[in-house]
């Protein structure tokens, strides 16, 4: 009995006068929320259209639309892209880009996370790194014979992407390029 009263006392005592475990850690979401809000010039909805080539003689147009939306309060943004081929005399293209995409900031490392997915079933987490003019980043997966890189620049309600492959990390190819239109903020 004495035993079975030291251990409500005790837990009753822990759980009165020791602090909770959120108390004792630091809030990392104001540092998360100023820097995702750094992206703020991307947020909206975007459309437009672009090209890329896969191999030197595969080259193939495309229309594309990006959803881009903070989330969770600001300590996210959500990418959402879906492009299709060039319709031919009014049909609709076969799409050929469903992505999605998270973005996150680690206060900790002081480095945006770029987590991305494919409707291939690719998917990885790389570092957004932020630019003059926009952001960059490239897929470092150990799986592909080559380096891709991306490069964003967004100029008012302009967003220009390029992405580029090497082999050697040296001498980049561009193998996609497209311009988009932000039609809603």
């Amino acid at each position: 009995m004495f035993r079975t009263a030291s251990v409500v006392l005790l837990t009753a005592f822990v759980t009165l006068v020791a602090p909770p475990a959120s108390a004792q850690r630091q809030d990392p979401t104001p540092a998360q929320r100023e820097a995702i809000q750094k992206l703020d010039n991307w947020f909206g909805e975007w459309e437009g259209s672009g090209w890329s080539q896969r191999g030197p003689q595969t080259r193939e147009e495309f229309a594309v639309r990006e959803s881009v939306q903070p989330k969770l309060g600001g300590v996210i943004v959500l990418i959402e892209g879906k492009g299709a081929a060039k319709a031919v005399e009014g049909g609709e293209g076969k799409v050929g880009h469903d992505a999605l995409a998270v973005v996150s900031f680690d206060p900790e490392s002081k480095t945006y996370r770029f987590h991305h997915y494919t409707m291939q079933g690719a998917s990885g987490e790389d570092e957004l790194v932020l630019t003059e003019k926009g952001m960059s980043w490239e897929l470092k997966s150990a799986n592909l014979p080559f380096r891709m890189r991306f490069l964003i620049e967004i100029d008012g309600d302009t967003w220009h992407e390029y992405g580029e492959t090497s082999r050697d990390g040296e001498r980049w190819t561009r193998n996609m390029e497209m311009t988009l239109k932000r039609i809603q903020h």
